[in-house]
């Protein structure tokens, strides 16, 4: 069910936002669901291998994993959505604001306009 979901978010998050937009409510939405799935897989289920392919859909949809760890360990019930979502309302409202811009991870990750050659980054 996770995969599914993968396509629902296609910018970054951005801490501080108010979630007054529609794609900020969708994001605020995937977070929640990918949190409920995290907490089951990990502390349910302890199943490492669906936790680790969580783990990289966050990753990959470019959530703020600090975001992620806050609800997973902030003390609310996992499986009440409501009380996740006003949990990361809070968590949204004390980030300080950053203005927005078009950096991500993959950019700064592939070296994609620094001019200087990529470093090799070595997978253990």
């Amino acid at each position: 069910m996770a995969g599914a979901v993968a396509c629902a978010v296609r910018r970054p998050s951005r801490p501080g936002t108010r979630l007054t937009s529609f794609s900020a409510s969708k994001e605020q939405a995937l977070v929640v669901l990918l949190v409920q799935q995290l907490a089951e897989a990990q502390f349910v289920r302890a199943d490492r291998a669906a936790a680790e392919r969580l783990w990289q859909e966050v990753a990959v949809l470019q959530l703020d994993v600090d975001r992620v760890i806050h609800l997973l360990y902030c003390g609310v019930d996992s499986r009440d959505r409501d009380a996740l979502v006003a949990e990361d309302d809070l968590w949204l409202a004390n980030q300080p604001r950053q203005p927005w811009s078009r950096w991500s991870l993959g950019s700064w990750r592939s070296g994609w306009g620094s001019g200087r050659p990529r470093a090799a980054v070595c997978a253990s």
